[in-house]
């Protein structure tokens, strides 16, 4: 369900919340994660846009989490990154598609689309975190 760059940003997101706030270099995540340089980069601008992730440049610069792993929920990654109009729309990308003129999904995928965004929001980082070590 989720794209390679979301699949991608959580990944780097758990990495930097095992770096104890230490600046991680962007080169340094590609190779431990084996990402390519550039896509993380532009992952990794996204996130930093979206204020998830500092950047410093130089000597001793890099990335690292801005918030604790407690405080990033799955849905803050998911808004960095992705297109979250699945959250909001038809199913089937109908745009006339509402309460009043649904399409043959609509009132089926409306309590879908909640408890998905109700997932998304109510887990985070630490918890993706621990599940990767456990795995």
């Amino acid at each position: 369900m989720l794209n390679r760059e979301t699949q991608y940003a959580i990944r780097t997101l758990i990495a930097l919340s095992e770096s104890n706030g230490e600046y991680v270099s962007t080169r340094a995540l590609a190779e431990q994660l084996n990402i390519p340089y550039f896509f993380l980069s532009k992952i990794l601008q996204k996130l930093v846009r979206r204020g998830l992730v500092d950047s410093r440049k130089g000597l001793g610069g890099g990335v690292r989490l801005r918030h604790s792993p407690e405080e990033i929920t799955g849905l803050m990654v998911l808004e960095a990154v992705d297109d979250t109009e699945f959250l909001e729309s038809c199913v089937l990308g109908f745009p006339q598609c509402n309460d009043q003129n649904p399409c043959p999904y609509h009132h089926e995928w409306g309590p879908i689309r909640s408890r998905i965004q109700e997932l998304f929001a109510t887990h985070t980082l630490a918890e993706l975190r621990g599940l990767q070590e456990s795995g």
